[in-house]
């Protein structure tokens, strides 16, 4: 190849390759925001995720759901307090963990009920478990939380007193095993930040832990889900 087929090439290629991932990331796009009417509450029985076969479905995912939208919306109205509904539809170019707000929130929903229910298991398996006293706080923080929801999110996702009181009971005996496991992990001279390393996303968790465990998921069901419009505004 000659001198001037070369500077071809190395100036040429790079501009075709960046119209090419261009004009891709526009045509989805532009498929999310054509994509058919999906009534969010009709499908909120229908199974979504499982782990070790034990289904799940979006009406058991639902405090869950409505503490992402929360968070995220909070980002939302630094980014844009005229209209936060901007920042979901944000796209983070992160080489190939590219993705859109809205499906990165999805993914944390997944990602941090597959982690409470992984832990509570391996809780059990351990003989960890709340006394009365840790239980009956639980219990009240649940229930405060679920007298915040508003109407509209109640409704949105089926959800009930008892579901997010049993999301608090979780989550509190997850927290009990993470801090006992943490201690274990290092009296074993696991070096480093070990309380990061049992985080929903940790090193330890990924490889030592979740990897035992078998997940599944609808995807066609989560990329469906109006993930920033459920709970919200």
């Amino acid at each position: 190849m000659d001198g001037k087929n070369k500077r071809f090439t190395h100036v040429v290629l790079p501009v075709i390759i960046l119209i090419v991932v261009v004009v891709l990331l526009g045509i989805y796009a532009y498929s999310r925001i054509s994509k058919p009417a999906y009534n969010f509450n009709d499908n909120l029985d229908v199974t979504v995720l499982s782990v070790n076969d034990e289904s799940v479905t979006f009406r058991e995912l639902g405090y869950y759901i409505a503490y992402v939208e929360k968070t995220f919306d909070q980002m939302a109205r630094s980014y844009n307090p005229d209209n936060p509904a901007d920042f979901w539809k944000t796209h983070f170019s992160a080489g190939v963990n590219s993705t859109f707000t809205d499906d990165y929130a999805k993914s944390m929903v997944r990602e941090l009920y597959i982690y409470d229910y992984i832990m509570e298991k391996e809780a059990g398996t351990r003989g960890v478990a709340l006394t009365d006293a840790e239980k009956s706080a639980a219990v009240k923080s649940g229930e405060e939380e679920y007298a915040k929801l508003t109407e509209k999110g109640k409704a949105a996702l089926g959800i009930t007193n008892e579901l997010v009181v049993a999301y608090f009971l979780r989550r509190r005996l997850v927290e009990k095993y993470v801090t006992q496991a943490a201690e274990e992990i290092k009296n074993n001279g696991f070096e480093g930040d070990v309380s990061a390393q049992l985080n929903y996303n940790g090193e330890f968790y990924l490889n030592q832990i979740k990897s035992r465990y078998q997940v599944k998921y609808d995807q066609k069901q989560w990329d469906n889900m109006p993930m920033g419009k459920i709970t919200i505004n």
